[in-house]
């Protein structure tokens, strides 16, 4: 290709890519949620206006950016951070365009003819609104949730990936895989997905440059990758000073090579460092401050999500094909089948198949990436979250990057049927423009057939929701409430439009935790919780050892001696009374949440209304006792 010829592909790929951007910004924008809907989104939304800290891994790159949006001259503050989302896809859904383009041309060479640009043109529309209007990812992009901001930063990350392989000739391509480490590092702020970038991101240099499995200045960077995946779990913060040392030792034994690994681990590392802001706001009390990483040791089990007790994948919750068909494959059929007879329900399915087959068969370095994304983000993601049966709700969301990877393989294969079609029924340029348009057309269908479910114009019904339970409770009120759905609302209603504030909301889940006690002790409007720090901490031993059996039958129970010191005898006798006024039946566990609340509804004496949500299944033991007033 030409200087000319290069210059004029440049020019109408980006006037493209800006109208594809175009877009998908203004179907999200219209499609937009006015306001808070269930789930995540209000407790981001929530955190991010000000400035708390959300669940476990606690998000902090994502709550500061919502903090920025929050700023915003327009529409209101839930407005604003579900926008956030609607950007950070359309910025997605731009990058795939070009991702798409790149790999398209690599495996269309222009001695086949003139028409390689036409088809890496369509291939890459394709692609792009396939993945812009699938029911997940628009879904994602409509509503403040993680995902749209993690499937930019992945994206990006390949982009540059790609940039980095069109410059190999030029010795300029490691200052890009010092960006790639950086933002990836970063990214992990936002969501732990992102560090799976890194894993395809370094069989990808290896695969084009095989030579550097042979020498010693690239081992340092592998090292850095590894710990980049190790860093799902958490253990990054564990592993990143040793790869510093490690790395730093290697530059100065070997060389110069080896700064690209040194600085790889001290970018990366740079990255990780927002984190820190969950440790220093949490010392400063924000009123959402969930796992309440104040101090090393908190900082570390909220990284590892140890407040959900994840088990080993090995120890599968659920058959295996159950959750790769129900939980995967199943979900897939949601995003690309068309809607017609089942005869053409699998069509884009079957051109995403070609699409990989000819993009193996053509161009190995660059499908080593794609079928690493593909497998990590679908069955690896399969394996490694192990679903149970019975999820509370749909998880699609988990592998929207997974789909967006079978939509650029559609749009490769929409550029093999293309090629076909028009060289064996067209022959002509014209002919190939309007069969690439007529595959434009049915990448669109997805938009015309979700739109109706996905406009969210005139969706009040989680507002609606947290406003009457509110509404409907007297003057400083204590609320107990179930789950995500009847909380995270009301925090929203209450920390951004200041709606109730005085109703203190119990969420009966999150009672379990010591941390959450400590709280609702210490934050207005305070709860009677008369146990001390050391009590809540050791409430949890006291459990295991003083068990509803011995309670219920009278037996007497040896109290080990890190729950004694701090307990007195009278105070032991409280929780044994405490257990049988909840019920404790022998042999039955009780919860610390049971427990807490007993304390909480004793304690109060009748001084403040006592409303329970009736989303809460057992109503916590106190159904003769209750009336229904509205929601509560």
């Amino acid at each position: 290709m030409n200087a000319t010829n290069r210059w004029t592909h440049d020019l109408s790929n980006t006037w493209i890519a800006a109208l594809v951007f175009l877009v998908s910004i203004a179907v999200y924008t219209i499609t937009l949620t006015p306001t808070v809907p269930f789930w995540d989104a209000g407790e981001y939304i929530a955190t991010s206006f000000i400035l708390g800290i959300p669940h476990p891994p606690g998000t902090p790159l994502y709550v500061l950016i919502g903090r920025i949006f929050t700023m915003l001259p327009i529409g209101t503050v839930a407005q604003q951070v579900n926008w956030l989302s609607a950007l950070a896809s359309s910025i997605t859904i731009l990058f795939t365009y070009l991702i798409t383009v790149k790999m398209t041309r690599s495996v269309y060479k222009p001695e086949e003819g003139e028409n390689h640009k036409v088809l890496s043109y369509v291939a890459g529309i394709v692609a792009a609104f396939i993945a812009a209007f699938a029911t997940t990812f628009w879904d994602n992009a409509i509503e403040a949730e993680v995902y749209a901001g993690a499937c930019a930063i992945m994206t990006f990350c390949i982009w540059l990936i790609m940039r980095w392989q069109e410059r190999l000739d030029e010795g300029t391509e490691d200052g890009l895989l010092l960006l790639i480490t950086y933002i990836v590092g970063i990214g992990v702020g936002i969501h732990l997905q992102v560090a799976i970038a890194a894993w395809p991101a370094v069989i990808f240099v290896f695969v084009c440059r095989p030579h550097y499995l042979k020498q010693w200045n690239y081992l340092g960077w592998a090292i850095v990758t590894l710990s980049l995946g190790i860093g799902i779990n958490g253990l990054t913060f564990l592993w990143a000073p040793f790869v510093l040392v490690v790395t730093l030792i290697m530059w100065l034994l070997s060389g110069r090579l080896h700064r690209l690994a040194f600085f790889s681990s001290v970018l990366f590392i740079l990255g990780l460092s927002v984190h820190f802001y969950l440790m220093i706001r949490s010392n400063l009390n924000p009123v959402i401050n969930e796992g309440a990483p104040g101090n090393w040791q908190a900082l570390w089990e909220m990284l590892i999500r140890d407040q959900y007790k994840p088990g080993s994948p090995f120890d599968r919750k659920a058959p295996v094909w159950y959750q790769i068909d129900h939980m995967w494959l199943r979900y897939m059929m949601w995003n690309f089948t068309l809607y017609g007879s089942k005869l053409t329900a699998l069509i884009p399915l079957a051109i995403g198949a070609v699409g990989a087959v000819v993009q193996f068969m053509r161009d190995k370095k660059q499908s080593a990436i794609t079928f690493a994304l593909f497998g990590l983000l679908g069955p690896g993601m399969v394996f490694y979250m192990n679903f149970r049966q019975g999820e509370v709700r749909e998880r699609d969301y988990f592998f929207v990057q997974n789909f967006q990877f079978m939509s650029i393989w559609i749009g490769i294969g929409s550029a093999f049927v293309l090629h076909w079609l028009s060289k064996n029924f067209g022959g002509k340029k014209s002919m190939t423009a309007i069969l690439g348009a007529l595959f434009v057309m049915m990448a669109l269908l997805p938009l015309a057939h979700n739109w109706r479910s996905h406009d969210r114009r005139g969706y009040v019904l989680a507002e609606n929701y947290a406003h009457n339970m509110l509404m409907g409770c007297e003057e400083g009120a204590i609320l107990f409430t179930n789950g995500d759905n009847d909380t995270f609302p009301l925090w929203y209603l209450q920390e951004v439009e200041g709606v109730r504030k005085d109703v203190r909301v119990v969420n009966l889940s999150l009672l379990n935790t010591p941390w959450y006690i400590k709280q609702l002790r210490d934050l207005d409007p305070q709860l009677p919780i008369v146990w001390t720090d050391g009590q809540i901490e050791s409430i949890y031993i006291a459990l295991e050892y003083v068990i509803a059996s011995a309670t219920a039958q009278g037996r007497q129970v040896r109290i080990p001696t890190e729950v004694s010191q701090h307990w007195d005898n009278e105070s032991l006798q409280y929780i044994l009374e405490s257990l049988r006024a909840i019920g404790a039946d022998p042999g039955r566990d009780v919860s610390v949440r049971e427990l807490a609340g007993d304390q909480i509804i004793r304690e109060n004496e009748w001084k403040k209304p006592i409303y329970i949500a009736t989303s809460v299944p057992d109503v916590m033991g106190l159904g003769s006792q209750l009336k229904f007033e509205g929601l509560v």
